[in-house]
């Protein structure tokens, strides 16, 4: 049973019931706008259906976490991610494809695109950055010699959380604020007065587990459960890769033991899912694996 007063809002859940929800949509604006300072304030969003269907039969669907457009025609999917994937930077190139072939239009069409941004919230760092100490990372279309925005119809943002260490007295801005808020908002009993805002103090109202009627309770420990399942699931399963790997005595037989590892942690959480009773549907939304390879890890 869940013991903490405020939801976890890396949890599908959580993070959906406080960024995806009419009802609560001034929080997603006021964190896309501490997010993009620098541009023109979004005023306005319109949530879109979450599903995204190909447009080529046969073909990948996708399916993210919050999918919005701004009153100025701006897209941004917006998705917490809590276990590594390898690929995750293909991923999110391909995901902003589909809302460029919903704006296609039919017959003559310039091909004028609106601003189309992912953001990804990762409770993992990406091999990437690795390099670099910023939790924010910001990636355009650039032209390699004079490093100036080749275009800026496309930007891929992503919020490393495990490199946002920064305490609370520590905190200079708007966009701090909120990663603080979604990175320690489970570990507090109580709205911090140090925050001194009146929306967050309202987040955190909406975040409050013991106002959830007993489906929304249900909902949420479940999603909970999942979560922390699948991350010792994969963190077991990295273990193992690492004994395998130093077993093996060599670099590269650590490399191989730790993706066998990740491989290995990844299935048997897979058939948890499904010996619980969920289905093929439901564990690709959750793990957000397409179906062909939830069906293909579970054979």
């Amino acid at each position: 049973m869940c013991t903490e007063r405020y939801i976890h809002p890396f949890t599908d859940f959580g993070f959906k019931r406080l960024f995806g929800n009419e009802h609560h949509k001034e929080f997603m604006i006021d964190f896309l706008n501490s997010l993009l300072e620098d541009e023109e304030p979004i005023k306005d969003i319109t949530y879109m259906p979450t599903e995204q269907l190909s447009r080529i039969t046969g073909e990948r669907n996708a399916i993210f976490d919050v999918y919005c457009t701004t009153e100025k025609g701006q897209h941004f999917i917006v998705e917490m991610q809590n276990a590594y994937q390898p690929y995750f930077a293909d991923r999110s190139i391909f995901y902003a494809t589909f809302p460029m072939h919903e704006i296609a239009q039919k017959g003559d069409w310039n091909f004028n695109l609106p601003r189309i941004y992912t953001v990804s919230f990762l409770n993992f760092n990406m091999p990437e950055f690795e390099d670099l100490p910023d939790a924010k990372h910001v990636v355009k279309l650039t032209d390699i010699d004079t490093k100036k925005v080749f275009s800026n119809k496309l930007t891929l943002i992503f919020l490393e959380m495990k490199k946002f260490t920064k305490d609370i007295d520590e905190l200079e801005n708007n966009f701090e604020k909120w990663l603080y808020v979604i990175k320690n908002m489970n570990q507090l009993d109580s709205f911090p007065d140090r925050l001194k805002s009146k929306l967050l103090e309202r987040f955190f109202k909406a975040a409050e587990i013991f106002a959830f009627n007993a489906s929304e309770r249900r909902a949420y420990e479940g999603s909970l459960k999942a979560m922390r399942d699948y991350n010792n699931t994969m963190r077991a399963g990295i273990d193992e890769g690492y004994e395998t790997g130093f077993s093996l005595g060599k670099e590269e037989g650590l490399a191989e033991g730790r993706e066998e590892g990740r491989a290995e942690g990844r299935a048997e959480l897979l058939r948890q899912f499904k010996e619980a009773g969920m289905s093929v549907e439901d564990i690709a939304k959750y793990t957000k694996l397409s179906v062909d390879v939830v069906e293909d890890m579970l054979r």
